[in-house]
């Protein structure tokens, strides 16, 4: 699990948070309960068919920067 920003309580008070906030593809940072709820989930028996993934919880911030790529596996021949 790929974690983004987080918005931490000394950032929500600092000056830059509008700034950097308008860079996010959601136009917010995430939550760290945000972040707990993807977790949970790949932790959870609905995710019992989930193996070998990375899951960006980052607010489409890997899609907007180009560093998405089709995943291509090859686990060889049975």
């Amino acid at each position: 699990m790929g974690a983004g920003a987080v918005l931490a309580h000394s950032v929500a008070r600092g000056g830059g948070y509008q700034e950097l906030r308008r860079m996010a593809p959601l136009q917010r940072w995430g939550t760290s309960r945000e972040v707990a709820e993807v977790v949970t989930f790949l932790l959870s028996d609905a995710a019992s068919f989930v193996t070998g993934a990375a899951i960006p919880a980052d607010g489409g911030a890997t899609c907007a920067s180009g560093q998405a790529v089709p995943l291509v596996v090859d686990c060889g021949t049975r």
